[in-house]
């Protein structure tokens, strides 16, 4: 009796360790499995409650990601249909000077290139900025310096339309000028007289100027300087940002926009720093620039209607979405974007997506990496197509670069 009892409590031991054994197993295949329609979703940052992939709603399979670049950095996405993407990169490693960038033309369908050119750069500090039909490449900074000021303008097609020479404009005291939408005209702000900042408006061969707006220094509780500007509203009109002057010991954050023939000016002082103008259709869209570690954000946004010459105000749900907000092409969304790490300091990536009429959050989904340093991964380029009810983010992840197609809603 006693033999029968030790050879069942044998057998019943190992019941219990090929039971463990196999759930351990199924668990960690289960954690390690990228699943596009993982079904619960987390918001703490402990390592027992991340799901590993893409945490996204299950009724969507909502999520493609295909390697689209090998040890090159991201400069540019921006979308010219719902089924193409345009798309520069740099070669990582590449030296400051004479520097190459690579443009193409992706096919999000597809996933291949359907062309692609080189366009070298002369200056390491460069920026491209989108056109209604097309995009143009400026040389950051360049107007302070001793060099010839180009910007070049190319067609959704990646054919050089024009080359312009702005170097003239440098005997202004100019800041950065910026081409309408159509690409035919450019607005700039002139410093030279000293006692103010002034917009002005030009063709792309400087001639037929024309004095939009100025403002002086030291007028109490009114805008005195204009700092960076932009055309919308179907090029009818400048939004700008700049600064309040309220005293010779204070000042604040203005921004605002004015109709091209001077009228219509009309502004609004905020304390945050809002140093970025987004354009979608009939809205402008102010939001925080980028602050310092260890510092908030204003966590408020804005939207102004250019027909209403109404502004409405968005508190988002936390403070530093702001510096990290982008608008839909069309308006109906902002999506902002926050980074977290894990315990194990793996990258976590959440966005929230706001309804722009009610003003709610519509849709939250976060993405992290498994088993990726987070000081490795970070999100290259963002671009929101509401055509293709999509947002496409390119995460730079090691050395690879991937791109992700996620649902606005």
């Amino acid at each position: 009796m006693k033999k029968k009892l030790i050879i069942f409590i044998i057998l019943l031991l190992l019941c219990i360790a090929s039971y463990g054994y196999f759930k351990f197993r199924g668990n960690n295949k289960n954690v390690n499995h990228v699943n596009n329609t993982i079904t619960k979703k987390t918001n703490k940052l402990s390592n027992e409650n991340i799901n590993y992939g893409v945490i996204i709603d299950k009724n969507t399979n909502d999520i493609t990601s295909s390697i689209i670049e090998k040890n090159n950095n991201i400069r540019f996405l921006h979308i010219t249909d719902k089924n193409k993407m345009i798309m520069a990169s740099e070669i990582s490693t590449s030296s400051n000077v004479d520097k190459k960038v690579t443009v193409k033309i992706f096919n999000l369908s597809s996933g291949k290139t359907e062309k692609q050119v080189d366009i070298k750069i002369e200056n390491p500090q460069y920026d491209f900025v989108p056109l209604n039909n097309g995009f143009y490449v400026t040389d950051v900074n360049l107007m302070v310096s001793d060099k010839k000021v180009h910007y070049h303008i190319y067609d959704n097609e990646l054919n050089l339309v024009r080359t312009i020479d702005l170097s003239d404009l440098k005997n202004k005291e100019c800041t950065m000028p910026k081409l309408s939408n159509s690409g035919a005209n450019i607005a700039y702000i002139d410093t030279s007289d000293g006692k103010g900042s002034s917009i002005y408006i030009c063709d792309l061969d400087l001639k037929n100027k024309q004095k939009v707006y100025e403002v002086e220094y030291f007028t109490p509780n009114k805008p005195s300087t204009f700092d960076a500007i932009s055309f919308v509203d179907g090029d009818k009109k400048i939004a700008f940002i700049g600064s309040l002057y309220i005293n010779k010991d204070s000042s604040s954050q203005a921004f605002g926009t004015v109709n091209i023939n001077g009228e219509g000016f009309n502004y609004k002082n905020h304390d945050g720093i809002h140093s970025i103008i987004q354009i979608s259709k009939g809205e402008t869209f102010f939001s925080d620039a980028q602050i310092e570690r260890g510092k908030d954000s204003s966590g408020q946004v804005f939207l102004e209607d250019v027909n209403l010459n109404n502004v409405r105000e968005y508190i988002l749900k936390d403070k530093n979405e702001s510096q990290y907000a982008l608008i839909s092409d069309m308006g109906h969304f902002i999506v902002t974007r926050l980074y977290m790490t894990s315990k194990n300091n793996e990258p976590i990536y959440r966005f929230r997506i706001y309804d722009t009429k009610n003003k709610n959050i519509i849709k939250e989904f976060v993405t992290t990496f498994k088993g990726k340093d987070y000081e490795k991964c970070m999100i290259q380029g963002i671009s929101i197509c509401e055509a293709s009810n999509s947002i496409y983010v390119a995460y730079k992840i090691d050395k690879e670069t991937k791109l992700y197609q996620y649902k606005l809603n």
